[in-house]
């Protein structure tokens, strides 16, 4: 079980030089090991560098790698570019470095105090993507591991970044990523698709009207695309720490962000910011943030700690067990603000500490009256007074052109989930698969059948009103196992546990006491392929402000 809050470790990397040469342009070296080298233009076949032949490389021309090629670069190189050149890859980058061995990108600099910046590394839609297993493991392709890139930034391409990623995924774990002069990782056109275990620090120029995030990642028009940011750690960037939007124009698109484990820590304009602009005929967006330390950030306009920035009613934004502390907003929110249409699903949330020149010291509903209520229940504002906590977020009572934020039962002291709720393979595609973790109502018909469920993850509810119904597929046929556990002091009656096989008028499981289990091939389930729903009563009147638990597994 991982701790509820993690605080903040940083290991600063460094690094030696490297070697190699391009096809058709031959690096000027010395005749002897570990000498300079200066290189430039195209990598027109399978190439690799290693320090033990140059130390460092120098970049005196910008760098293409075609299609269909690999460069390789192995633990410990330097490469030195000069101002505002770059490194483009069409085909394959392969750095990977060690923890004790990265392997440094940074500026051919003299004066550190005034560093020359080089451009950017660009994986271009051409360059090949990374393979990983279902552990999320390295197995091939594009791949930035244990890198230290600095001082980048230094050209001003549309869509900057240190690192630069269009409609491409390598890689990309494990770096520091600091000084630069722009976004540290900024992608776009769907690229960007998993982004973890980076240290990224004071990237952007104090002074600068340019703000560099510490990522950026813009969804657009891929069915179902899925980025994934998690356990990264982002520090006094002069942007956001995390700015993530969707800018889907397709009728079959639809972006799903999950943010996760993150700290993200006084940065000069916002923790996370999450902006969903896509045309009205898209699907709904989601975005799930949750697990998260978002600390003394600050904001120049609204939310501090986190702005949901744009959204329409009907986009799934959740927010889950995030700590959301001592932030600041020159305008509302301190802790976090809703624009109109950014409806959220929170609950364990600690609030509190934040503060705002304006409105909302916790919490700014910018959703108009109409709008559907914000459930915000369950969450920790840092006092055991109710009018305390209602005086923090501004909402329908103190502005009747606004919509309300339902926040009783409040959580009067710390609370927590009963457990930490991970994806069991985090790196799984989950696209098919109702994300959770918390249920979506109404779900009391088979219509709104929340689904379909993911084999072997934990899902939330609360018992509160007489029906949930969730459903779930197999291809083939196998066994199925359906755990239900209620939360302790749970005071129901009548609770059953029902399984249905294709219509909701075929039972072939039941269960009506501690244990609730179900499991197939048993009785009448054979666990055969087909559509399942799963019903879950308990009498009216006789809830509880702590949620169920249900899972689901088979192959």
């Amino acid at each position: 079980m991982r701790s509820r809050w993690l605080w903040l470790g940083i290991c600063l990397l460094s690094g030696v030089g490297a070697s190699g040469w391009l096809s058709g342009v031959i690096p000027t070296r010395a005749s002897t090991p570990e000498a300079t080298c200066t290189v430039y233009g195209f990598v027109n076949s399978d190439t690799t560098w290693s320090p033990t032949v140059c130390d460092p490389y120098v970049i005196t021309g910008s760098l293409v790698v075609n299609s269909g090629v690999t460069l390789t670069i192995e633990s410990g190189a330097t490469l030195r570019f000069d101002p505002a050149l770059a490194l483009t890859v069409n085909g394959a980058l392969i750095a990977r470095g060690t923890v004790t061995n990265p392997i440094t990108f940074t500026a051919n600099l003299t004066d550190v105090a005034h560093p020359f910046y080089w451009g950017y590394v660009l994986f271009s839609p051409n360059s090949q993507d990374a393979q990983t297993d279902n552990d999320g493991q390295y197995l091939g392709g594009s791949a930035l591991e244990y890198t230290l890139i600095e001082y980048a930034g230094g050209s001003n391409p549309a869509e900057n970044g240190a690192v630069r990623l269009h409609a491409a995924s390598p890689y990309l774990q494990n770096n520091l990523l600091h000084y630069n002069a722009a976004d540290a990782i900024h992608a776009w056109n769907d690229g960007g698709t998993f982004i973890a275990h980076n240290t990224i620090i004071s990237n952007g120029v104090t002074g600068s009207a340019i703000r560099a995030n510490g990522i950026y990642v813009a969804g657009a028009d891929a069915t179902n695309a899925q980025f994934k940011i998690l356990t990264n750690t982002i520090l006094s960037n002069t942007g956001a720490g995390i700015l993530l939007a969707s800018f889907a124009t397709s009728g079959s698109s639809r972006s799903q962000f999950w943010v996760e484990d993150n700290t993200v820590m006084n940065n000069d304009n916002g923790g996370l910011s999450l902006s969903s602009n896509s045309a009205s005929s898209v699907g709904a967006s989601q975005f799930v943030a949750r697990y998260n330390r978002i600390i003394r950030n600050r904001a120049t306009a609204s939310g501090g700690g986190i702005s949901l920035k744009q959204g329409r009613v009907g986009d799934n934004f959740q927010l889950f067990a995030n700590l959301i502390l001592s932030n600041t907003s020159q305008g509302n929110g301190g802790g976090l603000a809703l624009c109109n249409g950014c409806v959220p699903v929170m609950h364990y949330n600690h609030l509190y500490s934040n503060t705002a020149s304006l409105n909302g010291i916790a919490l700014y509903n910018g959703n108009f009256s109409g709008n559907p209520d914000v459930d915000a229940v369950g969450n920790y504002w840092g006092h055991s007074t109710p009018t305390t906590i209602e005086n923090r977020v501004w909402h329908y009572w103190d502005d009747a052109s606004l919509g309300l934020v339902n926040l009783d039962p409040y959580c009067l002291t710390p609370c927590y989930p009963p457990e930490p709720v991970y994806l069991p393979v985090l790196y799984q595609n989950y696209s098919a698969y109702f994300i959770g973790p918390f249920e979506a109502e109404p779900n009391n018909t088979a219509s709104q059948a929340n689904g379909f469920l993911a084999p072997g993850v934990s899902y939330l509810g609360y018992p509160n009103d007489t029906i949930d119904l969730y459903k779930f597929q197999l291809t083939s046929q196998g066994q199925i196992t359906v755990a239900l556990t209620l939360p302790i002091g749970y005071t129901g009656r009548d609770t059953q546990l029902q399984l249905f096989y294709q219509t909701t008028g075929n039972r072939v499981g039941y269960s009506a006491s501690v244990p609730y289990r179900i499991v197939c091939p048993q009785g009448a389930c054979t666990g055969a392929a087909g559509l399942y729903y799963v019903f879950i009563y308990t009498a009216s009147g006789f809830g509880s402000t702590t949620p169920y638990t249900l899972s689901v597994d088979y192959p």
